[in-house]
């Protein structure tokens, strides 16, 4: 099932437009059809993949706006709006994914980064001593980033 969802995501943003939901008469009907957020939150990571910031920046938006409590999406968003040198935005949205999922190894990684190109390394200092305890890697990124004041 994963792999289909994958696949449709994949063919969507190869399109370059959001599939729009069948109307239907019935209220409410509407909000329940359209793809699940996790298939569009893989879309959006598929458009990010691509290099597609637009369409990736507008289908995490849907997702967002299906589930705002998605620390997977926020993430993504912060991801992207990084990409695109929306530094202030990034950082906001990385904020709320770890609001959501303050152990996320990606997002700690994130944020220290937008921390650094805003020049706030010393907002990202307690962000590389977490990441040491989740992931060594990613640690060892931010840690760089720190020292050379360069995002990736």
């Amino acid at each position: 099932m994963r792999r289909i969802a994958l696949l449709l995501a994949l063919a969507l943003c190869t399109a370059g437009h959001a599939a729009e939901p069948p109307s239907r008469a019935e209220p409410g009907a509407a909000e329940a059809e359209g793809p699940s957020v996790d298939s569009l939150v893989a879309r959006a990571q598929l458009c990010a993949m691509k290099q597609d910031w637009t369409q990736a920046e507008d289908v995490y938006h849907e997702a967002l706006d299906k589930d705002p409590e998605r620390a997977d999406a926020w993430r993504g968003l912060g991801y992207v709006l990084r990409k695109e040198d929306r530094t202030a935005e990034a950082r906001a949205a990385y904020e709320k994914a770890f609001e959501l999922a303050p152990a996320d190894a990606e997002t700690l990684l994130g944020l220290g980064e937008t921390y650094v190109a805003s020049g706030r390394s010393a907002d990202a200092k307690p962000l590389l001593e977490k990441l040491r305890a989740l992931d060594k890697r990613a640690a060892a990124t931010l840690e760089w980033i720190i020292k050379t004041g360069k995002a990736r």
